[in-house]
């Protein structure tokens, strides 16, 4: 995904050292301090450059390749420290907290950080004491299809002061996309016809409650908490074909879902049009669905376009996904009744 830098140089004086045995102060002059990149996108609720907001930082002192799999983190470092900007340039640790957190000057110690917005996450936390992994927490999707917004978070694992992307004690956070962002187009079956789409449905899909684990990677969601429901896509239907494509897009850049990843094998799309004639005969008025193959699967921060072919009147339609990376995607195609 491609990343756009913040001018967003976050002035942390940060200290107090609840892990002082690992932080010389004495001998240390590298405070930490952040700036922030965000993944692109293009929703009015989508988390970018402009509207990221406060956000609230844990670190963790570890060794120097932590991988969650054998380590546990221990005690936080800075615990929550939260980050307010004023105009999304820059960002200064709120001055409720008056500690100054330093890199550490032992060369077999590396720091984790974790963050997020501020008014998202309530609940983060990690493992057990004796226990490794990584940090976690809960998320509600339950509003209706126009109203989930962005989510992103960041991790930087195993820092030092010397690390790439660390400048003079500073560290890029870099936030991602951790939803999955779905929009639908269409395909005239026929040229001669014209179309007008009132409706597309995605039904079954997991929302409510479900709960994020960090990773190395991207991590990963469970959802087996949520509970199913019917999303209704905000449809806005475009008259002109997107350059260079054969299709035309059903929703404006403020209507994509942004749902949980998941697993949507068989899950089923409803789309509700008419078409007529040049004369103004109906041609055909109602609905068509499509059900997804059985590989079908929404990843984390993935962008998903489904390209509708409606059909002038009672045969299939098909379907082609576009899956990609937050602002690109790939085709599939299916078939639906």
């Amino acid at each position: 995904m491609k990343k756009i830098l913040f001018a967003a140089v976050a002035a942390l004086a940060i200290t107090g050292c609840s892990q002082n045995e690992e932080i010389e102060k004495a001998a240390q002059t590298t405070e930490i301090g952040f700036n922030a990149i965000v993944k692109n996108t293009t929703r009015a609720a989508v988390t970018n450059m402009g509207n990221l907001g406060n956000f609230k930082v844990h670190s963790y002192i570890t060794g120097t390749a932590f991988d969650g799999t054998t380590a546990e983190l221990g005690t936080a470092y800075m615990n929550g420290v939260l980050f307010e900007t004023i105009d999304n340039t820059t960002w200064t640790k709120a001055t409720s907290d008056t500690k100054t957190y330093y890199w550490p000057s032992d060369a077999s110690k590396s720091v984790q950080f974790f963050a997020y917005p501020s008014t998202l996450i309530s609940d983060f936390s990690i493992p057990d004491t004796g226990t490794a992994g990584y940090p976690s927490f809960n998320y509600t999707v339950d509003k209706e299809a126009d109203e989930p917004g962005d989510l992103v978070v960041a991790y930087e694992s195993n820092k030092t002061a010397t690390s790439e992307g660390v400048n003079a004690g500073k560290l890029t956070l870099n936030f991602k996309h951790i939803l999955s962002r779905i929009n639908f187009a269409y395909i005239p079956g026929n040229t001669n016809l014209t179309y007008t789409v009132t409706a597309v449905k995605i039904a079954d899909i997991k929302g409510g409650t479900a709960k994020y684990t960090f990773s190395a990677s991207n991590g990963a969601w469970d959802v087996t908490s949520g509970t199913s429901k019917e999303y209704t896509y905000t449809v806005t239907q475009s008259p002109n074909v997107v350059e260079n494509k054969s299709y035309y897009m059903l929703g404006g850049e403020d209507a994509s879902l942004m749902l949980f990843p998941q697993d949507v094998a068989k899950k089923v799309i409803t789309v509700t049009y008419t078409s007529k004639d040049d004369d103004g005969v109906q041609v055909f008025s109602g609905d068509k669905t499509v059900t997804l193959p059985d590989n079908s699967k929404w990843e984390v921060g993935k962008n998903i376009l489904y390209i509708l072919t409606l059909p002038a009147g009672g045969t299939e339609m098909t379907v082609t996904p576009k899956v990609s990376e937050w602002n690109a995607a790939e085709d599939k195609e299916q078939t639906a009744q």
